[in-house]
């Protein structure tokens, strides 16, 4: 996910602090960065879900930084509802975990 965020900031030349929008739908997730002067970037990666179809916009540096201190390939993201706060972790590690805020839409 590390690399498809970087993707999708280099396409869209990301001035630091667009939001990502994290759409979760069905086996897939949809990475999504509008910028009003260079357009937008889409990446599609694939995901096992659980629960409802769900999209949040999060700061992308403050994702970015989050996963890359899971230090693994396979994390989770959960939460109870796009306004609330979501709990990042790598699969089958339980020794960190990092909190992030979305942002409000």
């Amino acid at each position: 996910m590390i690399d498809a965020i970087r993707r999708v900031k280099l396409v869209a030349r990301d001035p630091i602090g667009t939001p990502l929008r994290l759409q979760v739908a069905g086996d897939a997730v949809t990475l999504r960065m509008v910028t009003p002067d260079n357009g937008e970037a889409t990446e599609q990666i694939d995901a096992v879900s659980s629960g409802s179809d769900i999209e949040i916009r999060f700061n992308n540096e403050l994702l970015a930084s989050g996963l890359e201190a899971c230090g693994t390939d396979e994390i989770t993201i959960q939460t109870s509802e796009p306004g609330k706060l979501a709990l990042i972790r790598g699969v089958d590690q339980n020794e960190f975990t990092y909190l992030l805020m979305p942002l409000k839409s």
